[in-house]
């Protein structure tokens, strides 16, 4: 049984994408290393969300695709591998979704931790989402006032970032904790926390590895559905797809009519289509 593979990655509007993606055989990640807002790293080199994601992503080259091994416990290894390679502490880490997907003749294990979704399409010509939707539960009083604040035409101006540091200071307190949202950061036994499923491979005709700024396309913007969505990548692959999402954001520059946390966010989109012959 063979899969092919479509992938893209977009920069935002930082100087250096915070996204990474891994393809090996039999398995791939998707990770969205966190922008921080808060500048609480102070160290001889810069260790932001990016810099993580590309070491997670190091990582669990190292030991995906791991058959035998639960796709959780891979990513707790793979969590503590950086953290002591690099003298991390919990609480005071950059950090990262991750998304996992692995496949064999049999089964296809996913896992979903933070905000990186997956969408399976389903032999039967259904879809369904796999997210996280606990960090979108935290600090909503927060977000609310950002997204007055684009709201209103003020635009993505220094009290807008003000804004978004607010929201993450109030997420701090949710972070990898009970009832809160869990990440991959300095504390491994956050992957136990992940959502994972395992499927039948006969159910799986292809997956999509999103970031949250891919799948902003379809949540936030409604440019398609999750089936216009599975059939755009189909016909068109992964790199129209981004670019269409960069246009929409091209068309709203100052957040008005989509209030979000950037005027362009990092996009990567990993779609794996199961060879049937």
């Amino acid at each position: 049984m063979h899969w092919i593979c479509s992938a893209a990655i977009l920069r935002g509007d930082r100087p250096t994408n915070q996204d990474q993606y891994v393809v090996v055989d039999g398995a791939a990640a998707v990770l969205d290393g966190a922008t921080s807002w808060l500048h609480t790293y102070h160290g001889p080199e810069p260790r932001d969300g990016g810099w993580y994601a590309r070491a997670l992503g190091a990582a669990l080259t190292a030991r995906l695709p791991g058959h035998g091994t639960a796709l959780e416990v891979i990513l707790d290894a793979a969590i503590a591998d950086v953290r002591d390679a690099y003298g991390l502490k919990p609480g005071d880490s950059p950090y990262s979704t991750a998304t996992l997907v692995r496949w064999n003749t049999e089964h296809v294990d996913l896992l979903v931790l933070g905000d990186s979704p997956a969408l399976i399409h389903h032999s039967a010509g259904t879809n369904t989402l796999i997210a996280d939707e606990r960090l979108a539960a935290t600090a909503p009083a927060e977000r609310d006032a950002y997204r007055d604040h684009l709201r209103q035409g003020r635009g993505f101006d220094a009290q807008f970032a003000d804004l978004i540091a607010a929201v993450q200071r109030t997420e701090r307190h949710s972070f990898n904790q009970p009832d809160g949202f869990w990440v991959a950061e300095a504390e491994p036994t956050a992957a136990s926390h992940a959502i994972c499923r395992t499927l039948p491979v006969d159910e799986v005709a292809a997956l999509t590895l999103m970031t949250d700024g891919a799948a902003a396309g379809v949540i936030d913007y409604q440019l398609t559905d999750w089936v216009g969505l599975a059939d755009e990548l189909s016909r068109h692959g992964a790199a129209t797809w981004l670019h269409r999402i960069h246009l929409a954001e091209e068309s709203d520059p100052d957040g008005r009519r989509w209030p979000r946390t950037k005027k362009h966010d990092d996009k990567t989109t990993i779609t794996l289509t199961k060879l049937t012959s």
